[in-house]
This record gives structure tokens, C-alpha cells and sequence, in this order.
């Protein structure tokens, strides 16, 4: 009796299922990264709005008379208070791309004819957490 040889030549059922397995988790974790990214270049993007509305800020100091340059209302040369700042009367509020973003400053006289000013940029995130950008100069008379 002769006997029938097996061919060897292709994959089994099993060995099939194993490969999309692993081939799915490969796949998963990079839509996981792919998310993280995303998620990074958004508050990136947030940043970079923030340090955009700053230095405007900063270069409307220097173009502005030195002796009108004076301290937000309400702030007292500490970091604001995230819970306080936004109602304060002297807040300059942008809103870009469906953020605001809430700019404040403190002014301290070094001397008669030197001032150091120091200016926050806030916004909140999708999440409701408070972020800030802060910014220092000095403006000569």
C-alpha cells in the first residue's frame, strides 16, 4: 500500500488566526499613538496662540507711552488666581478657533525711568485644566 505525503506548502487555520491577532494589537496600538499625537499637536497649536497673543501684548507695551503703561486691574504681582482673574475689569479676552484666551499683567516701577512688566496668558483646555504662558520685559522711558 503506497501512502499519501502531506503537503507542507501552505498555512494552517490556526496559524492564520494567530497572525491577524497579532496584526490587530499592532494595529490598535498604532491608532492609540496616532490619538496621543493628535492630542499633542492640539495643545501645541494652544501654545502657540497663547505666546502669538503674548508677545502682541508685549509689542503693544513698547509702542505704548511709557507713562500710561500701568497694571491690570485687580492684580497685585502675584500669579493670578485662575478662579478671580477672568472677572476682573482690566482682563483682555481673544477667543481663536473656539478658545479664549484671557491676558492680564502686572507692572512694577524699578525706577522713574524703568518699568518691569510681567504679563500671563491663560486659556482652558477641553478637560476644564488651566494652562498659562507667562512672559517678563522691561520697558525703558
Amino acid at each position: 500500500m503506497k501512502r499519501m505525503r502531506k503537503k507542507n506548502g501552505g498555512f494552517t487555520l490556526l496559524e492564520v488566526l494567530v497572525a491577524l491577532v497579532i496584526l490587530a494589537v499592532g494595529l490598535l496600538g498604532l491608532a492609540l499613538f496616532q490619538v496621543t499625537a493628535i492630542s499633542a499637536n492640539k495643545s501645541g497649536n494652544y501654545f502657540a496662540q497663547a505666546t502669538f497673543i503674548g508677545q502682541q501684548r508685549l509689542e503693544n507695551f513698547r509702542a505704548q507711552d511709557f507713562s500710561t503703561i500701568t497694571t491690570s486691574d485687580g492684580i497685585n504681582g502675584t500669579t493670578p488666581d485662575t478662579s478671580t482673574f477672568n472677572s476682573l475689569p482690566g482682563t483682555q479676552v481673544d477667543t481663536y478657533q473656539g478658545v479664549t484666551y484671557y491676558s492680564v499683567w502686572y507692572v512694577n516701577d524699578v525706577s522713574s525711568t524703568l518699568k518691569e512688566i510681567t504679563l500671563w496668558v491663560y486659556w482652558q483646555d477641553r478637560l476644564g485644566l488651566w494652562h498659562s504662558v507667562s512672559f517678563q520685559m522691561k520697558r525703558a522711558a
